[in-house]
């Protein structure tokens, strides 16, 4: 056991197999990611529980997670070797991942409607953000009418993740959230590859 929250428990196993297989966000080799990594799954152990919402999973959401992850990882056989080092199915590896997938789809379903994009907005991140690094990189840029729906998706989940990261904080002061990871463990995860 490496966390609880409350009287549920995020294994070893479990946080070696979402750090390994790319189920986290930040992957780098170091203590500080697996510390991160932690704290996500953690995140996805608590969303559900404050959004009762029933989310049914479908194919096509394991599908785009794990085509995400292979590419990530550079193929299948790479993926199935982690599994393999791991001892792990890959029925056992969904398990975990619809963790995430849940998650993600609640938060989607819950706040993206609450954000709106102006195109004030739009039009301070093209000039501010777009164009100079398309500058930086040398890179004749598009035209803000071919980059709107880009920006504004950048928009709406930088605003997203700031929502969610409120209300996650807030969250977890209700619950008794402990961690258990040690020096021993992150060596264990950090080392296998």
């Amino acid at each position: 056991m490496v966390a609880s929250i409350d009287t549920e428990v995020i294994t070893f196993r479990e946080l070696k197999t979402s750090f390994l297989l790319h189920i986290c966000s930040n992957y780098e080799k170091s203590d500080l990611s697996v510390r991160k990594c932690l704290e996500e799954l953690v995140d996805y152990h608590l969303i559900p529980k404050e959004i009762p919402e029933k989310t049914e999973l479908t194919e096509e959401d394991y599908i785009e997670e794990e085509e995400r992850i292979i590419r990530e990882m550079g193929g299948l056989d790479e993926v199935l070797d982690v599994l393999n080092e791991i001892d792990m199915s890959w029925e056992e590896f969904r398990e975990i991942l619809s963790k995430k997938i849940i998650s993600k789809k609640l938060i989607e379903n819950i706040f993206y409607t609450k954000v709106s994009v102006s195109l004030s907005e739009i039009e301070d991140y093209y000039s501010k953000k777009y164009l100079p690094s398309m500058n930086n990189l040398g890179v004749p840029p598009r035209s803000i009418i071919e980059m709107t729906s880009y920006i504004e998706k950048e928009i709406a989940k930088e605003k997203v993740e700031e929502l969610l990261e409120d209300w996650l904080s807030e969250k977890r002061k209700f619950y008794k959230i402990v961690f258990y990871l040690s020096e021993e463990d992150i060596t264990a995860i950090i080392g296998i590859n």
